[in-house]
């Protein structure tokens, strides 16, 4: 295999990467929201910033928990590595 013909197949396949760790993160999204782990009641309710903060970071686990890339900070951050 010629070299230009590797390179030209090593970015095909991290653009495909790239696509396919986005659906994932849209699946899990959707997933997350589907099963309720977001909280509406919260909104409005004046709760204090100890209890969105925790309300929050519930969220973010059971997102990462979804999802098959897992923590999605984490998995941004490899991406912007890339």
């Amino acid at each position: 295999m010629e070299t230009k013909d590797r390179l030209q197949m090593i970015e095909e396949i991290k653009r495909m990467e790239r696509e396919l760790y986005l659906k994932r993160s849209k699946l899990a999204s959707a997933e997350a929201m589907e099963y309720g782990v977001t909280r509406p009641s919260l909104i409005g309710q004046g709760l204090s910033a100890d209890n969105w903060k925790k309300a929050l970071s519930e969220l973010i686990n059971l997102i990462g928990m979804h999802s098959t890339g897992g923590d999605s900070v984490e998995d941004m951050r490899k991406e912007r590595e890339r």
